[in-house]
């Protein structure tokens, strides 16, 4: 019997340390193309995740994602996901990312400005003095 109990102990412990090794996050930097960072732009995914934005330093975090047909959240699954980083004055930037485990780099990625903004001072390139949290709400689609 005590076998048995450390046994089925052991198998439960290596269960959840798998669970846990497996915990996915896909991150990234956003950047003009004067290459300063872009703060306060929109992350959005596909498969839906929570919608984030990107930070002071252009970088952006997302690990958790959108059940569909509840709405509820868990962690970032494995799987193919598709970016979509948008802000006002650029052009929407979009690339996709193969999520597989651990943390998950997107690489530094370059955002153009509109046509209208290649003349003037673009909106990233004013000094902020506010640090803009990330964190989510619902998802929305492309």
């Amino acid at each position: 019997m005590f076998i048995k109990k450390s046994l089925s102990l052991l198998l439960l412990s290596s269960f959840c340390f798998a669970c846990t090794a497996q915990k996915i996050k896909i991150s990234g930097q956003v950047v003009s193309a004067t290459g300063i960072p872009v703060s306060r732009a929109e992350v959005i995914t596909l498969p839906a995740t929570d919608i984030v934005s990107t930070d002071r330093e252009g970088y952006f975090y997302i690990d958790r994602r959108i059940v569909p047909g509840t709405g509820e959240k868990e962690a970032i699954t494995p799987g193919v996901y598709q970016i979509r980083v948008s802000k006002d004055g650029f052009l929407p930037l979009e690339f996709s990312v193969n999520a597989k485990k651990g943390e998950v780099w997107a690489d530094r990625r370059t955002m153009q400005a509109e046509k209208a903004m290649i003349n003037s001072v673009a909106p990233e390139e004013t000094q902020e003095s506010e640090t803009m949290p990330t964190g989510g709400g619902g998802m929305v689609g492309f």
